[in-house]
């Protein structure tokens, strides 16, 4: 009798660290379950951030460019532009000088294109944020095939002996200046066109 009770402890007690084992692997498969779809679903979450952003900054980019292409329509329709006998070579002109700015401008940064009277002059100013000139290059600037020795985006140095030729040509002046910060560091460059 005795061996009964002793087998039925047996199998109860088998029986029992059976079903922990099944509860314990079941717990341990849930675990891994939950913790798969959790990054899954952080992946998805973060792909949709990351997309939204992507449409974020298309959308600024947009608006920015939107804003240069109405003051390059607006440059455009000026009597001294439109009345040009090369309108061509004006779009040139300004073409150089916007994608310099924008060449040597921090990626994120903003290049305005202002249009204003200056005295009885209409003046287009091109003003960016990126890392000037050094004040001693600055006319050797519009010689041919010159490149400032501390730039580091690409370029032939012919864009701006090209605006130096285009503004003559048109009685225009081409002036170019560094702006600097309230602690007198250089924070970007100005091209001043004075249109005749």
């Amino acid at each position: 009798m005795q061996d009964k009770k002793l087998s039925r402890l047996r199998l109860v007690t088998i029986i029992t660290v059976g079903v922990c084992v099944t509860v314990l692997v079941t717990m341990l498969a849930l675990l891994l379950l939950v913790q798969h779809f959790a990054k899954s679903y952080a992946m998805e979450q973060a792909q949709q951030r990351l997309e939204q952003l992507s449409w974020q900054m298309r959308d600024a980019l947009n608006h920015g460019m939107l804003d240069v292409v109405e003051n390059m329509r607006m440059v455009s329709q000026l009597d001294e532009v439109r009345d040009s006998n090369n309108p061509k070579e004006l779009r040139s002109l300004f073409d150089n000088l916007i994608g310099n700015a924008m060449l040597h401008t921090p990626e994120g940064s903003l290049v305005d294109v202002l249009l204003h009277r200056v005295g009885n002059h209409t003046v287009v100013d091109i003003v960016d944020n990126g890392p000037g000139m050094a004040e001693s290059f600055i006319e050797r600037a519009f010689d041919r095939f010159t490149r400032s020795p501390d730039v580091q985006a690409q370029g032939s140095g012919l864009g701006l002996s090209i605006v130096r030729s285009v503004a003559q040509k048109h009685q225009m002046q081409v002036a170019l200046s560094n702006r600097h910060d309230p602690q007198g560091q250089i924070a970007g460059l100005q091209v001043r066109v004075t249109l005749p």
